[in-house]
């Protein structure tokens, strides 16, 4: 797994966290530094956290999360919103969150080796090289929002 965070609009080349799940598909994200701590007049104090220093107007709220398995691989967004949630229904220790990906099951036949595409008046066409063993091809695509995907 490998997850990135958006410093002023633009995503970096390097990762800010990255690893291997366990054997359950669990991954625990670190705490990352906030340099320093700040407390707002309300009694707030911004610690160590998965998302580090945030931003004063969010823009660095959400994580760009890349999960790979087999020679496949997935993207998906976790949002700093969906953790403060969770704090305030009662998950203020541990907090759980599942991410949902299309990654194939383990005994899927690998990605196609090359994969051609060609536009045209509109519609796109695109074709690669028979494997043996794969019957079909589920093909993904997505419009805004990006993170939902239809088949």
């Amino acid at each position: 797994m490998q997850v990135y965070q958006a410093l002023w609009g633009d995503l970096p080349q390097t990762p800010v966290i990255s690893g291997t799940s366990d054997s359950s598909g669990v991954f625990i994200l670190p705490n990352r530094p906030v340099s320093v701590e700040i407390t707002t007049a309300t009694g707030h104090t911004l610690h160590a956290n998965p998302f580090g220093r945030i931003d004063v107007v969010g823009r660095n709220g959400q994580l760009l999360v890349k999960v790979s398995r087999g020679g496949h691989e997935d993207y998906t967004w976790m949002k700093i919103l969906s953790f403060n949630m969770a704090y305030w229904v009662g998950n203020t220790q541990v907090y759980t969150m599942t991410l949902e990906t299309h990654l194939p099951p383990l005994d899927a036949p690998p990605p196609p080796p090359t994969l051609t595409g060609r536009f045209e008046s509109g519609l796109v066409s695109m074709s690669w090289p028979s494997q043996t063993g794969a019957a079909s091809y589920g093909i993904y695509y997505s419009a805004e929002p990006y993170d939902r995907w239809m088949f």
